[in-house]
């Protein structure tokens, strides 16, 4: 037994055997929304295997504000100055008023603009600001870099007229992780 464990064997097989009881002890953040274990700890911290990832809401006002009509988008989806106008257009939202206080709506500000696509950082972030040319959307829908993600790819005909989806808008429908920010392709599941 004990020329065994001194062997290259031996000293493979507990290398080996303290390897995966690291693996087991990792905590489950560190796991993707499948559950599969990444090598790259950015694989997991905002890029995603195809970079489809943004930083989720962490902000409650915010999310209690916005998330009792709709979805609630990720800051990294528009940029700062889009945030600005939605912000500053509070009393006419597409027809409905956003009723925050001053000192409110001046922390929910703060927090669109710091986690904007111009400042987030994330791939997907990048390719939303390359598609604006200058263009200063109001919804997210209008990006064009998300246009391009729906409208150029080979979805299943009258998909946005399902009432399982609704719209382009309804990011949950087709996007089940879409409320952690993750946009990946490989977590896509077209609802009947």
């Amino acid at each position: 037994m004990r020329e065994l464990l001194f062997s290259s064997y031996g000293i493979r097989l507990i290398a080996g055997l303290l390897v995966l009881a690291f693996l087991a002890s990792l905590p489950a953040g560190l796991a993707g929304a499948n559950g599969k274990r990444y090598r790259n700890r950015s694989q997991v911290n905002g890029q995603g295997r195809n970079g489809g990832w943004v930083a989720p809401v962490s902000n409650q006002a915010y999310r209690a504000q916005c998330g009792a009509c709709h979805f609630v988008y990720q800051p990294g989806l528009l940029p700062a100055r889009s945030w600005d106008r939605i912000i500053a257009g509070r009393k006419d939202h597409f027809g409905q008023e956003i009723s925050l206080e001053p000192g409110q709506a001046e922390s929910v500000r703060t927090y669109l603009r710091a986690n904007a696509a111009d400042t987030a950082g994330s791939r997907v972030s990048r390719r939303v600001m390359n598609s604006l040319a200058g263009q200063t959307p109001l919804r997210v829908t209008q990006v064009p870099f998300i246009l391009h993600q729906h409208m150029g790819r080979k979805l299943p005909p009258g998909v946005f007229k399902r009432k399982s989806v609704g719209s382009l808008a309804n990011c949950a429908a087709c996007h089940p992780t879409a409320d952690r920010g993750i946009y990946d392709a490989a977590y896509v599941r077209i609802p009947e």
